[in-house]
């Protein structure tokens, strides 16, 4: 698994994904799966298509498991649909997963049976038919392969607690990668998530010290928005000071949220104008190139050398006539497909604000919806180091539940397949069979089966195999 600073700094959002459930589950949602197989089969197979449709972001292996739940066979596990929600945890966790698989938001994706989770490798197949007398025997050393003794110990383990905090527990054990997680998830269980309370589980001293100082200077700025900016950036300049202050204020309203960013950035505001304006099919051609091109002039001749394309793609047709204006046009872009509210701010403000903390931190102050006690971390995230950062945004969002705070946690030091496996632990309590429906193994095992004195590639996983008959797809 390569793991890089990008990793780190992406995904101290993971807990949103969990922010909204009282109870650990799996971020799966029945509901939804019909929704993103839909979206896909209506030709939206690049990934930032595939959010704007279905309002959610999918790796490819969360697209296949989305797509086996919503069979007939899938239901019966049920397979877990594990995409990621459309906010900005959401879109950092996937940049972090793409980027691990060389990927982009631009990349197309395909069902591809090859993405399941936990495969075993094609020596790992020869190697069982060649200690293997029966099929029987083959499935069952296939079995063992795909049975990681990480994941073994971790069903285990959950599975021999009835306690929240003693799963937490387990999953921050599974994670060979970060040997201090379960003292920090354990400190995190007994102190809870208010702020000043937390700020104690960070260990190191001056991350300690840090922190308390941070959240300090939020609890004396009160209501204040400009005090509570200069906490949140205390090093920034005064126009991203204005914005923190401006966004702390937005209640993570997307009007509002808009509305401060175009203060901030003539560009960005007329390209938000420009975007409301084209997404109301009562507003004329002519009208929207006005807002977006400004104070250019020729309008009317660029509107009717665009005359023949379509209303969708007119926004690209006009400031192709206008390259200077190529900042608005990635602007555009940004808002038409960024979502609402604090997807905005993580998703527009990439080219006006280069330094990455002060985008996290202003996307932080966005969504916490004028909240003191999640502004308060957002202060201290600003000040950590990005692994500090991190641990103190899980605490923020986690809602006091353990074992939303150690998946949030872990997170950096893992990856795709993990995370799926984790959440299907936690919501299967331990039980294997469970766990293995939720991970879609009797549908492999079956699949796999076929490999018996064959070839992995060919004979299972290849052309016409079980799972793209199910599918419906060429394999």
């Amino acid at each position: 698994m390569r793991f890089n600073r990008a990793l780190i700094s992406a995904f101290f959002v993971w807990a949103f994904s969990f922010a909204a459930h009282a109870q650990p589950a799996p971020q799966s949602d029945s509901d939804k799966a019909p929704t993103i197989l839909a979206c896909f089969n209506a030709g939206q197979t690049a990934i930032r298509d595939l959010r704007a449709c279905a309002q959610a972001w999918l790796t490819p292996t969360a697209l296949l498991l989305c797509a086996l739940q919503n069979t007939d066979a899938g239901k019966a596990g049920p397979i877990a649909c594990p995409f990621l929600p459309d906010t900005p945890n959401g879109r950092a966790i996937l940049d972090a997963l793409l980027e691990q698989q060389y990927l982009t938001r631009d990349s197309n994706l395909s069902l591809d049976t090859r993405n399941f989770p936990g495969l075993p490798s094609a020596a790992t197949v020869d190697a069982c038919n060649k200690t293997a007398a029966t099929q029987q025997d083959f499935l069952a050393c296939i079995q063992t392969s795909m049975r990681h003794d990480q994941s073994q110990a971790l069903l285990q383990c959950v599975g021999a607690t009835d306690s929240e905090t003693g799963r937490a527990l387990c999953l921050a054990k599974s994670v060979a990668a970060d040997p201090d997680l379960p003292a920090i998830v354990k400190c995190f269980g007994a102190q809870g998530a208010a702020p000043d309370k937390f700020a104690s589980c960070l260990g190191a001293p001056d991350r300690v010290a840090a922190a308390k100082a941070a959240i300090g200077c939020a609890a004396q700025a009160g209501t204040s928005a400009s005090a509570l900016a200069d906490c949140l950036l205390p090093n920034a300049s005064p126009a991203e000071k204005a914005l923190a202050a401006c966004l702390v204020q937005s209640e993570d309203d997307d009007r509002s949220v808009a509305g401060c960013l175009g203060n901030f950035s003539p560009a960005m505001g007329r390209a938000e104008q420009a975007s409301a304006c084209f997404s109301d099919p009562g507003n004329s051609a002519a009208k929207c190139a006005g807002v977006l091109l400004g104070g250019t002039t020729h309008v009317s001749e660029i509107v009717a050398a665009c005359a023949g394309v379509r209303r969708n793609a007119q926004v690209g047709c006009f400031l192709d006539k206008r390259p200077e204006l190529a900042a608005t046009q990635r602007l555009y872009g940004c808002f038409a497909n960024g979502g609402e509210g604090s997807s905005l701010v993580a998703a527009c403000t990439g080219e006006l604000v280069p330094d990455e903390k002060i985008r996290r931190t202003l996307a932080c102050a966005t969504v916490a919806n004028n909240d003191p006690a999640t502004l308060a971390v957002c202060a201290a995230g600003s000040v950590l180091s990005d692994d500090a950062a991190h641990l103190a945004e899980c605490a923020a969002t986690s809602q006091d539940s353990p074992v939303s705070f150690a998946l949030c946690a872990a997170a950096p030091k893992t990856d795709d397949n993990w995370r799926i496996s984790a959440q299907c632990a936690v919501s299967s309590a331990g039980d294997s069979k469970s766990y293995e429906g939720c991970m879609g193994t009797p549908l492999a095992m079956n699949e796999l089966g076929r490999c018996f004195k064959g070839k992995f590639g060919k004979d299972c996983f290849g052309p016409g195999n079980t799972l793209a008959k199910i599918l419906n797809i060429a394999q």
